[in-house]
């Protein structure tokens, strides 16, 4: 259930079931863990949002070469080429942002924003362990970060990043239709990358900036000592 991961901000009033609590060493002592090693921490987080940030660059620029022309759909082989990326840009996303397996489909914590929180129900799965409860932290700290353009910026990409690997699912041109063609000419053509330089890199750079606020890890740990309160820990 979604109380399982700390992220969820108001999970039980959500999922409007039991939340089960969340593993007690998350929370004990103020969650100083967190601050066991802050170098490291940092330098995994910024490594891992630097290798996302370098996929997403190039598969951005393929899949605007490959949808130049909103008249010609890609050939097949492109077409799963671009699918593939998506997919490996998943398995990276998942070293920064909470990501669970529903099924055979990743999904990341969109709820966190009211106008995607109705919830989603998932099969048994174990508790999140320290490192996820971290990547919830690094989330929660990306969507505190102020931003200029409208509400909901922050979860703006990645609604287009799920639409796009949805618009590429295998199945060959024949079953897209003109709307799903146009759809994914307009992403390729600036929509996503906008969405991802706006409401997704601007603000994980601003997050690793140290000099912005604080060492990242305590800013972390503040952030796990919310999530427990708010879970009732």
């Amino acid at each position: 259930m979604i109380g399982l991961i700390l992220a969820t901000l108001h999970c039980t009033a959500l999922a409007g079931e039991n939340t089960p609590s969340p593993p007690s060493d998350i929370c004990a002592s103020h969650a100083d863990w967190v601050d066991d090693d802050p170098e490291e921490t940092a330098r995994a987080f910024g490594e891992a949002f630097r290798e996302f940030d370098r996929h997403f660059t190039a598969f951005s620029a393929r899949f605007a070469e490959a949808f130049e022309s909103e008249a010609h759909l890609p050939d097949p082989a492109t077409i799963s080429g671009l699918h593939t990326g998506i997919v490996e840009l998943y398995l990276i996303l998942a070293q920064l942002i909470p990501m669970r397996d529903a099924g055979n489909e990743a999904w990341p914590l969109k709820f966190l924003e009211e106008e995607m929180s109705s919830g989603i129900s998932l099969p048994d799965f174990d508790p999140p362990d320290r490192q996820e409860v971290l990547r919830a932290a690094f989330l929660r700290e990306i969507v505190s970060v102020p931003l200029a353009e409208p509400e909901g910026a922050h979860v703006r990409f990645i609604a287009r990043l799920e639409l796009t690997h949805s618009l590429l699912e295998p199945g060959g041109a024949s079953v897209r239709s003109e709307s799903e063609i146009g759809a994914l000419y307009i992403l390729a053509t600036g929509a996503l990358a906008e969405a991802y330089d706006a409401g997704f890199r601007r603000p994980a750079l601003r997050v690793l900036n140290d000099d912005w606020h604080s060492n990242l890890a305590s800013r972390l740990r503040w952030q796990v000592v919310r999530m427990c309160r708010e879970a009732g820990e």
